[in-house]
């Protein structure tokens, strides 16, 4: 079987700021310091602007690994080890310093509370608004809405703005909308962490129901019950690298074995 998802030495490295002077303000008191070592208003100070060596960090280091169409792979992994990182390079949020990846449909990422959710708009509107930003025609969207409002659990506040919903209900919107559109790729960094344990339970029910009918998912998550009973391959990511991918409850027992912390570098 063909892979929907394939990914090649994928790599990411992210500068780290300086502490040398960065405004107009720190530039300015550069320049009247000098003048006052010189002693003279009226000589002509030399003023060395040095740029500061360059430091970098690499969040992701030749990262390659391949998921078949409706397979629910779990990435797991400390925090700072790249997760997060992965998941917003394969949503195209942000690109990578090398590699490539490739995937074969349209991916809906759920990468936050209230992914891509307007919070002056009501619970209502910001539904129509994500599915015509996914492409979906206002009728698919309404054969669809009394489910994704109903699976959600939001139904006294569906009209009032989402900007006064607790995270836990956008958390609940968010992956009711994601669990219900029509695409063939989903992405899930530890949104459901939020939730309430009851919405845990129906949303790992609900994705496997998703993968059964072919949706192919990437599930991040700090919860190694959760991937152990959802997924039936996982990532161990550590310091930027795949430590090991294979079955689940393999990984799992490495990754828990496993206390040691490194920090990408």
């Amino acid at each position: 079987m063909k892979p929907i998802i394939q990914v090649q030495n994928i790599s990411k490295k992210y500068e780290l700021r300086g502490s040398g002077a960065r405004s107009i303000r720190e530039l300015f008191n550069c320049f009247s310091e000098n003048k006052v070592k010189n002693h003279s208003l009226h000589s002509n100070p030399i003023i060395r602007l040095k740029a500061e060596p360059h430091k970098f960090i690499w969040a992701l280091k030749d990262i390659s690994f391949s998921v078949l169409p409706g397979e629910i792979v779990g990435i797991i992994g400390k925090n700072g080890c790249g997760k997060s990182t992965l998941l917003k390079i394969l949503s195209r949020i942000t690109l990578p310093t090398s590699g490539e990846a490739i995937i074969w449909g349209k991916v809906l990422p759920l990468l936050g509370i209230g992914t891509g959710f307007d919070p002056e708009l009501s619970g209502m509107e910001n539904i129509f608004l994500n599915g015509a930003i996914l492409g979906m025609q206002r009728k698919e969207i309404q054969k669809k809405l009394e489910a994704i409002i109903s699976f959600s659990g939001v139904e006294t506040f569906i009209d009032s703005p989402v900007k006064h919903y607790s995270s836990g209900m956008s958390v609940r919107l968010a992956f009711s909308v994601a669990a219900h559109l029509e695409q063939p790729i989903l992405f899930i960094d530890e949104v459901l962490a939020v939730g309430d344990r009851n919405f845990q339970e129906k949303s790992l029910q609900k994705m496997k129901e998703l993968a059964q009918n072919g949706r192919t998912v990437l599930f991040v998550s700090h919860s190694p019950s959760a991937v152990k009973s959802l997924c039936t391959r996982c990532i161990y990511l550590k310091a930027g690298k795949i430590v090991k991918l294979g079955l689940t409850a393999d990984i799992i027992d490495l990754y828990q074995s496993d206390t040691s912390f490194e920090v990408a570098a």
